[in-house]
C-alpha cells in the first residue's frame, strides 16, 4: 500500500470516530450539554445503525490493520536496515583489505625490480 493511501486512511479515524458518536443513540458527555456541540450533536442523533455500523467497521480494521500490517511493516524496514548496513560493512571491510593486499604487491614489485 502506497504511503498516501496510509496517510489518507489514518487521517479518517477522527472523521469516523465522530460519526461513531454521531449516529450512536447514546447521550453526550456532561461537560458538552451546555455548548454548541451538544445542539450539533442532538441534531444528528437520530438512529442510524448503518452509519454507526460502517464507523465502528472501518475503525476496527484500521485498528486491526496498525496491528498487524503496519507496526509488522516497520519492524521489517528497520530489520532490513540492519542487515543492509551490516552488509555494507562486511563489503568495506573486504574492500579494505583487498586493497591492501594490492598495495603491499605493488610495492614488492616496486622493491624487487629496483
Amino acid at each position: 500500500m502506497r504511503k498516501n493511501t496510509k496517510k489518507i486512511l489514518f487521517y479518517l479515524v477522527p472523521v469516523f470516530c465522530i460519526i461513531l458518536f454521531v449516529s450512536s443513540r447514546e447521550s453526550i458527555i456532561p461537560y458538552l450539554e451546555l455548548t454548541y456541540m451538544a445542539e450539533h450533536l442532538y441534531s444528528h442523533s437520530y438512529p442510524n445503525s448503518i452509519a454507526f455500523n460502517l464507523s465502528i467497521g472501518y475503525l476496527s480494521g484500521i485498528f486491526i490493520y496498525y496491528l498487524t500490517g503496519y507496526i509488522t511493516g516497520k519492524k521489517r524496514e528497520r530489520d532490513q536496515d540492519i542487515i543492509t548496513t551490516k552488509l555494507l560493512d562486511q563489503i568495506k571491510s573486504i574492500i579494505k583489505s583487498l586493497f591492501r593486499i594490492i598495495l603491499k604487491c605493488s610495492t614488492e614489485k616496486i622493491y624487487n625490480m629496483a
